[in-house]
């Protein structure tokens, strides 16, 4: 068996390790240099998402967009693809 050498010596990587990860990963400015700009590129901007109608004029007037598009035949998924630039994944 190992003896209490190795034991001393799980015990500090079992200690070590888990507090190490949470001091790099966990400091706000290595988020703001690796996630953030991983983030902006994975998930569209938040004025590029669809935005729901709250009242009825602006569902109406949603709804004939829509009846528009379909009527010259262009299909939303199609539109979407080409104004959004090909992300970094």
């Amino acid at each position: 068996m190992g003896g209490a050498n190795l034991e001393v010596f799980k015990f500090a990587a079992y200690l070590f390790f888990p507090i190490a990860f949470m001091y790099h990963f966990g400091d706000p400015d290595w988020y703001e240099r690796h996630v953030e700009p991983a983030k902006e590129a994975f998930w569209p901007k938040e004025e590029e998402t669809h935005k729901p109608a709250k009242d009825p004029e602006s569902l109406r007037a949603q709804l004939e967009e829509i009846k528009s598009r379909r009527k010259n035949g262009a299909t939303g998924k199609q539109s979407q693809q080409e104004q959004q630039p090909q992300r970094l994944v």
